[in-house]
């Protein structure tokens, strides 16, 4: 299967100018918000947020285990 595809969707690069939109609020979202915790030596947490209505956008761990 090439890198560009994905169980049978084809994947793309977006056109220039397009931005995500807030699957919340439906703001297009020309910034996130990050919140850290943790140092990022051994391990930091991340969270993505929209700055309009402030939910959750996304999550993830870094670093060593």
């Amino acid at each position: 299967m090439s890198p560009n595809q994905f169980d049978g969707v084809e994947l793309e690069e977006a056109p220039e100018g397009a931005r995500p939109k807030c699957p919340y609020c439906k703001e297009s979202l020309a910034k996130l918000w990050i919140k850290k915790k943790g140092l990022g030596v051994l391990e930091q947490k991340q969270i993505i947020m929209c700055p309009y209505c402030e939910s959750l956008l996304g999550y993830g761990v870094f670093g060593q285990r």
